[in-house]
Order: C-alpha cells, then sequence, then structure tokens
C-alpha cells in the first residue's frame, strides 16, 4: 500500500530580503568589526605588553590601553572603507 505524499508549508512566511536587510547586513558588519579590529588589537597588545615585561619596562595602563585603542581605531577605519565599497555590489 502506498502512503500519500504530504507537502508540509510553513504556516507564516517571512521575505527573506527584508529579514536579510534589517538583522543580517548590521549583525554581519559587527562581527566584521569585531574580528578585523578588535580581535587583532587586543593580540597584538598583549604582545606588547608581554614584549614590554620580558625587556623590564613598566607600562601603565594608559599606555596599555592607548596602544590598544590605536590599533583598533587603524584597523576599524581600514576596515570601514572596505565594507562600505562592498554596499555597491
Amino acid at each position: 500500500m502506498r502512503t500519500p505524499s504530504v507537502k508540509m508549508t510553513a504556516p507564516l512566511t517571512v521575505d527573506a530580503a527584508a529579514t536579510d536587510a534589517a538583522y543580517g547586513f548590521l549583525a554581519g558588519k559587527l562581527i566584521g568589526l569585531t574580528l578585523v579590529a578588535v580581535m587583532p588589537a587586543l593580540f597584538w597588545t598583549a604582545i606588547f605588553a608581554i614584549a614590554a615585561n620580558v625587556v623590564g619596562a613598566d607600562l601603565s595602563v594608559y599606555t596599555v590601553g592607548g596602544t590598544a585603542a590605536a590599533i583598533m581605531l587603524f584597523l576599524a577605519t581600514i576596515y570601514a572603507a572596505m565594507a562600505s565599497g562592498s554596499d555597491k555590489a
């Protein structure tokens, strides 16, 4: 005996383009900014602080924070220029 095929449909459909435009685009930009600017800045700041400690230099919290902020600002600027160009594709 053959079972009848039943087509399952969602009770509510969502426009994918509207959803992507509202949530996915901004979330993607923020995730990209975190991966491209924040994570490398924290990594290189930690390397800088460890190297200064090995050499015997005492760094203030402001020096380490300023270094991290400068690296983040530089990388965020580069990322923003690249991301704004991708909107036209």
